[in-house]
């Protein structure tokens, strides 16, 4: 019997406050001396209430990628690597659009897989390309990629129209579980009897 996955897309694509990386880096395996790689991940801190969360969203995307720890920083990551995986990620955000700034970047993370869905990323031409995309991301290119393509043109970032009437409770439901936080502030203040105020 197939186990039912109760999570609403929406709540999914709220909830995901995640992050699309494009790698790029020297390889001796290819023709060209560089090898792309494209992944999906989602961070956050590791504690069991986390650990389960991401165990739906790795169900919710049919157990794909894999889910990992790094004691490092006290972090849990659902990492979704390579073309076939990465296009169902693609599938998804497509339908259930992100409403954040991270659409620009999703936006520019579909290009450049399907650049390299087509193979483009293996002639210099196309890995150029992806070099000037990648210089649209937040991070924009490494020292070693600036001075490796210093005839790299900027690629136009994409304008930030996110669908807002599409914006629904399961959306801000996942949005809240994700970023969304409760505060508790106690100050002093003279005024008050016990020298506080919360």
């Amino acid at each position: 019997m197939r186990k039912v996955n109760l999570l609403n897309p929406w709540t999914v694509t709220g909830l995901t406050d995640c992050s699309f990386y494009v790698t790029i880096s020297k390889s001796v395996k290819n023709k060209i001396g560089w090898s792309v790689s494209i992944n999906f991940q989602i961070v956050s801190s590791e504690n069991s209430a986390n650990l389960q969360m991401l165990e739906l969203v790795k169900s919710f995307f049919g157990n794909i990628g894999n889910i990992s720890k790094h004691k490092s920083d006290n972090t849990l990551r659902y990492t979704v690597s390579g073309v076939s995986n990465c296009k169902i990620i693609q599938t998804h955000f497509s339908n259930y659009p992100l409403l954040t700034y991270k659409l620009v970047y999703f936006n520019l993370w579909t290009i450049v897989l399907d650049i390299i869905g087509k193979g483009e990323h293996l002639s210099p031409e196309g890995l150029l390309k992806i070099v000037s995309i990648k210089a649209q991301f937040k991070k924009g290119l490494s020292k070693l990629l600036l001075t490796s393509f210093p005839s790299y043109t900027t690629t136009v970032r994409p304008n930030f129209n996110p669908n807002l009437p599409s914006m629904n409770i399961s959306w801000l439901c996942g949005f809240m579980s994700a970023d969304g936080h409760f505060a508790l502030h106690i100050r002093k203040n003279s005024k008050f009897t016990l020298g506080a105020n919360c």
